[in-house]
């Protein structure tokens, strides 16, 4: 299964800054819209990346028909926009912290099983020099 039509709902430092860029320079994947609540952002959005922008999440899902959205929402509303997508049929790639606790969690990742889609979660920073130098420090040896 080729998941291409990916919908962006965050147009701020996230979405903007690292989701917009990557998915512009990936093969075969077309951004079909980008979410936010506020209009500047989604000028800019549009204006640099060319792409579709929506003032609401139910605009775009139900708009724009993504197969996978990328939440780079702040964190408290994070809950309810996976939510939203995983019941319009979307794969979700979230931003950390996913939520702000563990049984939201939990909620969301039964709802991704019910409805046979994939969650993850995106957590770059353990590939970056520092956290790298930190894990290797702290290992214990068995």
């Amino acid at each position: 299964m080729k998941l291409r039509r990916i919908g962006v709902i965050g147009c701020g430092e996230a979405g903007y800054e690292m989701h917009l860029p990557a998915l512009a320079q990936m093969k075969d994947v077309t951004v079909v819209g980008a979410c936010d609540n506020d209009p500047a952002r989604l000028d800019r959005a549009a204006a640099r990346f060319g792409v579709p922008v929506f003032s609401s999440v139910s605009d775009l899902l139900g708009g724009a028909s993504p197969d996978v959205v990328i939440v780079a929402t702040p964190p408290d509303v994070h809950t309810s926009v996976c939510l939203d997508a995983i019941a319009a049929g979307c794969h979700v790639i979230c931003e950390k912290p996913f939520v702000p606790i563990a049984v939201e969690g939990q909620k969301i990742i039964d709802a991704a099983n019910t409805a046979g889609k994939r969650i993850a979660l995106n957590h770059e920073f353990r590939e970056m020099p520092i956290f790298r130098a930190l894990l290797d420090a702290t290992k214990v040896d068995e």
